[in-house]
């Protein structure tokens, strides 16, 4: 079976860049898994083992989103963790408008669920930028100075304009993404 999710991929400005080299020389001396600038997304499904069987479903509810269009603008303006600041497991960056999200999440979920995909909601939807996974905070007083200090920033606004049915494949050294779809499909 295939690990697989879906997202939407971000590409990333030189401006975010020197943000982003900013906020992980301040957080050094934490264990955090940082997220490489290639691979970030924000996931709106994450499948996880999914068989050729509900491969097949999700692609094929997917494909029912044709007229749905996927072109809006985003800004990433402040810091946050999941799933709380006592026990930060995810550091990311939030989106200042989650209106588009939270509407293309909706529509997904109704397409996927007509199509016979089981959905996992054990949590409320919230659009981010996963950068890093803290292992270990030494100095959580620190770690949470930091984080108030990047709240109303500007880390970075560029454009979504597709969504990547991705199969996440573990290696020692963190997730590789193959694409096994692009909504809308792109003209050959």
């Amino acid at each position: 079976m295939k690990r697989t999710f879906l997202a939407l991929p971000v590409e990333t400005t030189s401006s975010f860049m020197i943000m982003y080299e900013k906020i992980r020389n301040e957080l050094a001396g934490e264990s955090i898994k940082w997220v490489p600038p290639d691979r970030l997304h924000i996931t709106m499904f994450f499948f996880g083992a999914t068989s050729d069987d509900m491969e097949f479903r999700i692609k094929k509810a997917l494909a029912t989103m044709q007229g749905a269009s996927i072109d809006f603008r985003v800004v990433f303006d402040h810091l946050g963790v999941f799933p709380s600041k006592k026990n930060a497991r995810v550091l990311w960056a939030g989106v200042e408008n989650p209106k588009p999200f939270q509407h293309l999440y909706e529509s997904l979920t109704i397409a996927l669920e007509q199509g016979d995909v089981a959905l996992e909601r054990n949590h409320a939807f919230t659009p981010h930028l996963t950068l890093g996974r803290p292992k270990w905070i030494r100095d959580r007083s620190r770690f949470m100075q930091i984080l108030e200090s990047h709240q109303s920033m500007h880390l970075l606004s560029t454009r979504i304009d597709r969504l990547v049915y991705y199969q996440s494949i573990l290696t020692p050294d963190g997730p590789l993404y193959k694409p096994l779809g692009i909504y809308p499909p792109k003209p050959v």
